[in-house]
This record gives C-alpha cells, structure tokens and sequence, in this order.
C-alpha cells in the first residue's frame, strides 16, 4: 500500500522545528532585559506579553502552513486503510482517528506536540505489514483419498490468510479428546464433508464424525463453514448444515468450487476478527 510515509516524517519534522522556535523565543521572554527602574509588576506584564505574541505567531505559522497539509495527509491515509485487510483496519484505526481528533483545531502549542507524536507512531504502525492468522480447524475423513483433497482446500485456506490444523497427527485412541481440544482452541471451524456410504435410494452419507464435529463447534459457538461434496444427500446435508450456508464441490473439478469458496472464506475470516 503506497502510504505518504515521506510526508507524515516531513509534516513531523516541521511541527519539532516551528515549536523549537517557540521555546528559543519563549526563553527570551522568561529572561528579558530589564531597564534598572522597571517595576516587578512591569517586568512581569512584559514577560506575559512576549509569550503571548510568542504563541501567537506559533499558532498562526501553524495553523496556515502545517495543519491544512496534516488533515490532507490524513484523510489520504483513512481512504487507504480502509481497503486494507480488517486486522491491519483494527489496529491502525483507534491511531488513525486520535490523529484525525487533535488535527482538527490544536488550541496550543502542546497540542501539537502531541499531534506530532501521534503522526510518528501512525507511521511506524503503517509499516508494519502483519496479517492476522485465525486459527481454524479443519475437519476431513482421513483416508488416502479424502486427505489428499484436503491438502487442496487447506492450500486454499492458507491463501485466504488463515491457520488451519487438523486433528491428522492424534492417536487413535485419544483422537475424540484431542479433535475436541483443537476445536476448542481454535477460532472457526471447516469441514469437509465427503462421501463415506452410498445409499440404497441413491445419493451418499457422509461420515457421521464429521457432523459430530460440527455439532460440537456449533455447541462451543464457533464459526463453521461447510462444504459438501455434490453426491451428498439432501437429507444428509439438512440433518447437518441446519441455517448454515455452504459450498459445494465436485472432487473432479474442484477449482469451479474454489472460486465461489474465496468470497466464502473471506466473509468467515472477517466474522472471526470482527468477534
């Protein structure tokens, strides 16, 4: 993203220099010459009145040469994030809009010092590029042929930046406590429910763990995301999916799937950073 870095470093160093003026002058009005007669009531009316046009002339140097560019800059920046992915949006907005807030009319010059302050830290947290990850857990039967066409939808998943695990590596007979465990610690949940049974009045069932999966995410309220391979019966599929939307594949031709999956994926990633 082509963020105006050059000009919040510029517009900072600016705002340091107009107030090292101010303190150079400010100095001089704390510490004036004095004629011998003058009076304290004298001295202290003549310090009063050089701060006060001191601060006067920061204030007009600022407000007519600084802050217009300030606001520009940063209604440039706020069009440019909010095109941005929604974990950088979250942490760049609460700094964002505290800069928006002192820009608008600094009443002294302490204003903007802290108005320069905040645009040096908006410009360190514009260059940061960390994308959030949620962790999601992947449910798919694990034989020789549904797992390698879970390779293809966790590839998928990976693109979409989210961080799938699945409960592949659990030992038989600890595997239900430790799906539970996964699920449990993660922050969505997909499945893939593929067929496992054909059935006597034509279409499939689906493997009865898998929707035991589903109905236990459902029950730690996660987000699930369902695809079903196109054989699965409609019966089946009600019996699982209830009011949830899904996708649904065909194993030989699977990237006409991903392509309605990507909005799919993108929409349940910003669920879970929303949450």
């Amino acid at each position: 993203m082509a963020y105006p870095f050059k000009k919040l470093e510029n517009l900072s160093v600016r705002i340091q220099e107009l107030i090292g003026d101010y303190q150079n002058e400010t100095k001089t009005c704390i510490m004036p010459q004095h004629r011998a007669e003058s009076t304290r009531e004298e001295i202290f009316e003549e310090r009063t009145r050089g701060l006060m046009e001191a601060t006067k002339k920061f204030m007009k140097n600022a407000g007519t040469k600084i802050l217009p560019e300030i606001q520009s800059v940063l209604a440039e920046i706020e069009v440019l994030v909010d095109s941005e992915d929604m974990s950088i949006v979250n942490r760049i907005r609460p700094i964002l809009n505290e800069a928006q807030r002192l820009a608008m009319h600094p009443t002294n010059p302490l204003g903007y010092e802290e108005l320069c302050a905040i645009l040096m830290r908006l410009r360190g947290q514009l260059g940061i590029r960390v994308v959030i990850r949620p962790i999601v857990f992947v449910g798919y039967r694990y034989t020789k042929e549904d797992e390698m066409l879970a390779e293809k939808f966790i590839r998928l998943f990976k693109l979409e930046k989210l961080n799938p695990i699945s409960g592949k590596t659990a030992k038989a007979e600890d595997v239900d406590e430790k799906i539970k465990s996964l699920i449990s610690a993660s922050q969505g949940v997909l499945i893939i429910f593929t067929r496992e049974d054909e059935l006597k009045f034509g279409g499939w069932a689906t493997s009865s763990w898998l929707a035991t999966e589903s109905a236990f995410a459902l029950g730690q309220k996660k987000l699930v995301g369902l695809f079903f391979e196109d054989c699965i019966s409609q019966t089946q599929r009600k019996g699982i999916q209830g009011d949830l939307e899904y996708i649904e594949f065909n194993r030989e031709h699977i990237e006409d799937a991903f392509l309605e999956a990507i909005p799919y994926l993108r929409d349940f990633r910003q669920r879970i950073l929303e949450q």
